[in-house]
């Protein structure tokens, strides 16, 4: 399997590769299944999250907000919002949906553990 930058995520089907999701202007630093199976959450220390569609590679949604590099990105558990953390201090939560930024607290850290509960 050859190499691929770190601004790109590889995605494998029964260990062959399936796509490799381009897109992030700088390092990749996590990712993450929505529990319907079918996308794909990336984050990346470019200050932005992106939604893509496993199924063909599509980059679906970019969201951007953080004003630090995004270290953390989780779907909840039922996949309707997206939390993201980043070096700014800030969590932030997102409507899977549309995008949309809901909420903002800020004094996060990524020492702290984080799990997702459901409502």
């Amino acid at each position: 399997m050859n190499s691929i930058p770190e601004t790109a995520a590889r995605l494998l089907e029964e260990g062959r590769e399936k796509f490799v999701l381009q897109g992030h202007n700088d390092t990749v630093t996590d990712c993450d299944f929505h529990p319907g199976g079918n996308w794909l959450l990336s984050s990346s220390r470019d200050k932005t999250l992106k939604v893509w569609d496993v199924r063909d590679g599509r980059e679906l949604l970019t969201l951007k907000g953080h004003n630090g590099r995004i270290l953390r990105s989780r779907f909840s558990l039922d996949g309707s919002h997206i939390l993201s953390l980043s070096d700014d201090n800030q969590l932030r939560v997102w409507e899977t949906e549309t995008g949309k930024h809901l909420y903002s607290f800020e004094g996060c850290s990524i020492r702290a553990p984080w799990k997702l509960l459901p409502d």
